[in-house]
């Protein structure tokens, strides 16, 4: 039973590396010191790629972020976002997400980045489906 529980001696073997010729090196190691082995495996075309897509992953990712950071947020909910001016209990909540007095409640009046046609024409694409007719053959 105890052979089974300690390695053999192959298994144990240590060697001169085979690249510097200056530290030991195992068979799991290819006989490189540990040095040379973690430069061959970061040398590798395999890892090059994964880490060519990771970094492009996270740049994306941090492009995303910083995206979304650009738009500010409104803190003050009682008053206008574009002049100041308190609103009252209501105000007028635009679809961009900020709250404005009664003079720049309209998309136009408060330069308003969010897009009410292309969000029109699809609300009208949803309730109103195209009725297309049967040809009937007429004889």
């Amino acid at each position: 039973m105890e052979a089974d529980t300690q390695p053999t001696a192959q298994e144990n073997e240590r060697k001169l590396c085979s690249v510097c010729n200056m530290f030991y090196g195992t068979k799991t190691t290819n006989f490189m010191c540990s040095k040379c082995f973690k430069d061959s495996q970061g040398s590798s075309p395999g890892v090059t790629e994964k880490d060519s897509k990771m970094e492009a992953q996270s740049e994306e990712k941090a492009v995303e972020e910083e995206k979304k950071e650009e738009k500010p947020i409104q803190t003050k909910k009682n008053r206008c976002w574009n002049c100041n001016k308190k609103v009252g209990l209501l105000g007028f909540t635009c679809k961009c997400g900020y709250i404005f007095c009664s003079k720049h409640r309209h998309a136009d009046d408060h330069e308003c980045d969010y897009d009410h046609m292309a969000d029109d024409r699809e609300a009208l694409r949803k309730n109103n489906p195209m009725l297309v007719t049967s040809k009937l053959e007429t004889s």
